[in-house]
C-alpha cells in the first residue's frame, strides 16, 4: 500500500520503470523519484492531515511526541470509530463503523491478505471508513469513486500485480488469509531489527549500545484498551513501573555488580535517565532494550532514533 517510503505500492524499487510506468498510467500522474517522507516526517511537516482509524501517537517510534507534532496541523480531520488521543485533537472528527462492521480486506505488515466479512450492521448511519475516505476524496477532485469494497481492491490489483488473484485465493482459503509474494522481503523493509538481533559497535567511548525493541505496543490498541482482560497485562506493567525501565543481560548485571538495587543510570549523547532494569536472558551482552510501551520515557536518552551508544553506571 506505499507503506514504505523508500518504495513503491508492492515494495518494488523507486527505480523499477516498469512498476512506475504502470503507476503513471493509473493515476495519471508523474511519479516523483525521490524517497517519500515516512510517517514521523509526514506529522512534522504537513499543515493539513487525513488521519483514517489510527492513533499516531500509540503505534509511531516517536511516541508521545506525535501529539505534539499534530496540535501544530493547522486542519486536522480523523476518521475513527474510537474516541482516541488524536480524535480529542482533531478540528473535524467523523464517526465511521468499527472493524467487525466492516466488509474488506486487510493486509498486515508481513505480506498477509485477510477477508474481513461484517459481522454485524453499523449503528445508525455509519460507514466504513473507505467509504467516507473515498466520498472526501471524490469531493476534493483527489480520487476515483467507490461503490463496494472490490472497486478499492479492483485497483490495488492495477498498482500491484501480486493482489491480482488474491479474492480468489481468499475464497479458497476461508478465514485463513494468503500471503503475497516476497512477503520476506516486504517484513524486512517495514519491522526494525529489534534489540534482541543486535551486535554491539561502541562508539565515542561509551560500550553499551541502547535499542528500542521493534514488537508492536497492542496495550494501547483501542480494541485492547477498551477490554479489561486484554489490557491487563499493560496496565500492570504501567502500575509496576510508572518511569519505565529497560531490558539487560545477565552478564551486564554482574558486571555492574547490580546486587538488589536493580536501577541503573543510563547517559548518552542527547541525555541520561535512570531507570530500574529487567533481566533479559535472550538479550547479547552489551546491548540494553527498550520496550517499545516504555519508548516516550526513555527518549531523552535515544534522541530521535531507536539505537544510541550508551554509559551505564549505578545511579
Amino acid at each position: 500500500m506505499g507503506v514504505a517510503p523508500q518504495r513503491l505500492p508492492g515494495y518494488e524499487p523507486l527505480d523499477n520503470e516498469q512498476s512506475r510506468q504502470r503507476l503513471q498510467n493509473l493515476w495519471g500522474k508523474n511519479l516523483p523519484s525521490d524517497r517519500g517522507r515516512s510517517a514521523e516526517e509526514l506529522l512534522q511537516s504537513v499543515s493539513g492531515l487525513v488521519v483514517l482509524a489510527d492513533d499516531p501517537p500509540a503505534v509511531v517510534p516517536m511516541g508521545k511526541r506525535a501529539l505534539t507534532a499534530m496540535e501544530r496541523i493547522e486542519f486536522l480531520v480523523v476518521l475513527d470509530a474510537f474516541v482516541t488521543p488524536t480524535v480529542r485533537i482533531a478540528h473535524a472528527a467523523l464517526p465511521i463503523a468499527n472493524f467487525a462492521e466492516t466488509e474488506g480486506t486487510l493486509t498486515n505488515m508481513e505480506g498477509r491478505v485477510q477477508k474481513l466479512r461484517r459481522a454485524i450492521d453499523p449503528a445508525r448511519e455509519a460507514r466504513a471508513g473507505w467509504q467516507v475516505l473515498a466520498e472526501l476524496c471524490a469531493r476534493f477532485g483527489a480520487g476515483n469513486s467507490y461503490a463496494t469494497g472490490t472497486d478499492v481492491l479492483s485497483e490495488i490489483a492495477q498498482a500491484v500485480p501480486q493482489y491480482a488473484t488474491i479474492e480468489q485465493r481468499l475464497s479458497e482459503n476461508g478465514w485463513g488469509g494468503a500471503l503475497l509474494g516476497d512477503s520476506e522481503e516486504a517484513e524486512s523493509l517495514v519491522h526494525p531489527s529489534g534489540a534482541k538481533r543486535m551486535e554491539v559497535f561502541p562508539t565515542s567511548g561509551r560500550r553499551h549500545v541502547l535499542a528500542r525493541d521493534g514488537a508492536f505496543d497492542w496495550g494501547r490498541d483501542p480494541f485492547v484498551v477498551f477490554s479489561p482482560t486484554l489490557s491487563r497485562d499493560s496496565q500492570s506493567e504501567q502500575k509496576l513501573f510508572p518511569k519505565g525501565y529497560v531490558e539487560m543481560s545477565q552478564a551486564d548485571a554482574d558486571a555492574l555488580n547490580l546486587g538488589m538495587k536493580r536501577r541503573v543510570r543510563l547517559t548518552s549523547s542527547h541525555g541520561e535517565a535512570v531507570v530500574p532494569i529487567r533481566i533479559q536472558t535472550d538479550l547479547k551482552p552489551g546491548v540494553l532494550s527498550v520496550p517499545y510501551a516504555f519508548r516516550d520515557h526513555l527518549a531523552n536518552v535515544l534522541g530521535t532514533g531507536s539505537v544510541t551508544a550508551v554509559d551505564v553506571q549505578l545511579p
